[in-house]
């Protein structure tokens, strides 16, 4: 996570939005669409970067956002 600020020299301490694309059929019955069309959904976790962290630290953050979107059928409430 350091070598990130060190290369891109932003503070070590902003947030930062990870933009995700959701795939919406997983919803659908039978996971069927029956035309061309765009069902994506999108969910933008905010991960605050922590000075003292060391990347294994900020991945399990990222890791335990994540799991929180994966609980309440991700890209619907978006």
């Amino acid at each position: 996570a350091l070598s990130h600020f060190t290369v891109y020299a932003e503070p070590r301490t902003a947030e930062k939005m990870i933009g995700l694309t959701i795939d919406l059929r997983r919803y659908l019955p039978n996971n069927t669409t029956g035309a061309i069309c765009n069902l994506s959904g999108m969910e933008m976790p905010v991960i605050k970067m922590e000075d003292d962290e060391t990347f294994k630290q900020t991945l399990v953050r990222v890791k335990q956002s994540m799991d929180k979107i994966k609980s309440r059928n991700p890209g619907l409430y978006s």
